[in-house]
């Protein structure tokens, strides 16, 4: 509104290492290359600025709406990040391969499964959870026409601030464990100002699959794919939840 991360990177994540080959698969791509158009610094600062800008979206949420304030927020930044220069590493990551598309579909098959055999558990387990899950699917309302044609503009948009801006200024600086932590727990601190109790852990846990997704394949794709097969399911084609 979350596969392996690998990487030439420290395994402890303490500090930067060499840039990590491609993957596994054929058409993984590196998440880093030699004339990147953009320093660190410059990298971090766009970061942190997106971060700011995205906590005032999700600020904004708690009177507008979660859709209007952080859906606004994930197309304005995003659209600033690959209608300009300054974005050009990010465009690359989002090139599609078959293979890439082919695990972001398995990913995505993956996510659900686990969403729909655990949270019927974690349910009983803390009754709690149901309550906040609907809480939630209240605030978010129901899926209409208008908001099926703009989901995919806002998780590409939440794509490329997160795990493309972000992440990858991260992993500049730190090795692979890190920032794949530290993405997941700044995209869930992120959705804190909306007000839901649940909407920052499930941010949290989604985070961690997405941005590992992308610390393995260094690309956009996987974690695009899945994040948008995910909501709609969660959202439209089989919620955890039944509203009236």
């Amino acid at each position: 509104m979350s596969a392996p991360a690998s990487g030439s990177g420290s395994g402890s994540g303490s500090g930067p290492g060499p840039g990590p080959g491609p993957g596994p698969m054929t058409g993984i791509v590196k998440p880093e290359d030699e004339g990147e158009d953009s320093a660190p610094v410059r990298d971090s600062r766009q970061a942190v600025l997106m971060l700011l800008v995205w906590i005032g979206g999700a600020t904004l949420a708690r009177g507008v709406g979660v859709w209007v304030g952080i859906g606004s927020a994930a197309i304005v930044l995003g659209g600033g990040v690959l209608l300009t220069a300054a974005g050009k590493r990010v465009r690359r990551q989002l090139r599609p391969t078959g293979s890439l598309v082919a695990l972001g579909l398995v990913a995505a098959l993956v996510m659900i499964a686990a969403t729909e055999l655990l949270y019927p558990l974690a349910a009983r387990l803390v009754p709690a959870i149901g309550a906040h899950t609907t809480a939630l699917y209240g605030e978010l309302g129901k899926l209409t026409p208008f908001k099926l044609t703009v989901i995919g503009l806002v998780i590409l948009g939440e794509e490329t601030v997160w795990r493309g801006v972000v992440q990858g200024a991260l992993r500049r600086r730190f090795g692979v464990i890190v920032t794949v932590a530290t993405a997941a727990i700044a995209y869930g601190v992120g959705h804190i100002p909306a007000g839901s109790v649940l909407l920052p852990l499930v941010a949290l846990a989604c985070g961690l699959y997405w941005s590992a997704l992308t610390a393995w394949t260094g690309s956009l794709v996987p974690a695009l794919i899945a994040h948008l097969l995910w909501d709609l399911t969660v959202l439209a084609w089989a919620p955890l939840v039944r509203m009236p």
